[in-house]
């Protein structure tokens, strides 16, 4: 599986890949080209230069503002909003990166591709990191209420289109852009980038089995461990008795034990599954999500996603149902949309190219410029 089934990626060179639409099934034709993309959008060099002027074309079309977003008692985010001059009230993209105390800047030339084409963009530092207030704690609850705080901040805004928000997510802010989505029941569009895709507790546990057997462990071992972490999480979940819940967690380390960990390892592996974060990563549901929402759904993996994995039969599954939803993977990219080795090993990314530099840029530009800023039509084509 490379890409969702009405699309066909073709390699015409080592780097450059053409992307079009096959005929439906009544149609014996290709109605279109899409897009041609290149696997190696910028070489490092390139990119460099390519940032600079779009860094001077975005000075120029779009106005940049730094803003303050009340979230949660005690949290303000701060915020940098980019706004398409002489325009309005505009469309907004509210980018939100993945895991770890990560600040505004990441993604800045696709937001000036967005700006140019008349898109608005708002990043914002995470919860206790950068210059936002409050306490880091990297939970799906805390990114997903803070994300939002910024979707109910933007609606009181005379510049902004409030029926024209969309959401771009990165790994964990990709898991928690359809669940935030699906709630509101309003926005206009999901870009879901390097997300794991998958059901309550299902995903979580499939991939530290998975993890525990690369690292030598035996998969009955593995099995069993994951097994009482299930057992431990779920009742952490309904906020059980804390003798009941203490005794869950001492047969997690138990098992821990059986798998081959000395007494120091296994309770340091249990102590890193007795946080909220990893409870909160439990609790996640991306792939029920995913399957809710009837909105324009864009989903990029990957194919060499050393984080996640394979997820983009996952990703057809659950959108299956959703005409206005489409599933591309990228050849080569690791998690971070770079290049990694096809002999690299498990769980890593030795060498890697520039951030984002394999990411179709493009393609989401047009995309959301679709979905937010063309007016509709019955038929494109």
């Amino acid at each position: 599986m490379v890409i969702h089934p009405r699309f066909q990626l073709t390699e015409i060179s080592g780097t450059l890949y053409l992307l079009h639409l096959k005929s439906w099934s009544n149609s014996v034709r290709t109605k279109a080209v899409l897009a041609v993309i290149s696997a190696s959008l910028l070489a490092q060099a390139s990119d460099a230069r390519t940032n600079r002027t779009e860094r001077t074309k975005v000075a120029a079309g779009a106005s940049v503002q730094e803003v303050r977003i009340p979230s949660v008692a005690g949290v303000v985010l701060a915020g940098t909003f980019r706004i398409p001059t002489g325009r309005g009230p505009n469309p907004v993209l509210i980018i939100q990166s993945g895991s770890g105390p990560s600040k505004r800047g990441g993604y800045l030339p696709l937001e000036h591709r967005l700006n140019q084409v008349g898109i608005a963009t708002i990043e914002f530092d995470k919860r206790g990191a950068g210059q936002s207030t409050g306490t880091f704690a990297d939970t799906m609850q805390n990114m997903e209420s803070d994300i939002e705080a910024t979707i109910a901040w933007l609606r009181k805004r005379s510049d902004v289109a409030g029926t024209r928000i969309a959401l771009l997510g990165h790994s964990q802010g990709a898991a928690a852009a359809p669940e935030v989505a699906a709630r509101d029941g309003h926005l206009a569009a999901v870009v879901f980038l390097a997300g794991p895709v998958g059901q309550r507790g299902t995903m979580f546990g499939e991939r530290m089995e998975a993890q525990l057997v690369e690292s030598g462990h035996s998969p009955e071992a593995s099995r069993r461990v994951v097994t009482a972490t299930r057992s431990w999480m779920e009742l952490r979940s309904r906020g059980g008795a804390t003798e009941e819940a203490g005794n869950a967690r001492a047969a997690v380390v138990k098992q821990f034990r059986g798998a081959g960990f000395d007494a120091v390892g296994a309770e340091g592996a249990t102590r890193v599954l007795d946080s909220p974060q990893a409870l909160s990563m439990y609790q996640a549901a991306p792939g029920t999500a995913l399957n809710r929402l009837k909105i324009p759904v864009l989903a990029i993996f990957g194919a060499r996603d050393e984080i996640v994995g394979a997820q983009g039969d996952a990703a057809l599954a659950a959108l299956a149902e959703n005409p206005a939803a489409l599933v591309l993977e990228v050849p080569g990219a690791n998690h971070g949309f770079g290049y990694r080795r096809a002999d690299s090993p498990p769980r890593e990314s030795p060498n890697g190219g520039p951030w984002l530099s394999l990411l179709p840029k493009a393609l989401i530009t047009d995309w959301l410029k679709e979905q937010l800023v063309d007016a509709p039509q019955a038929d494109r084509w």
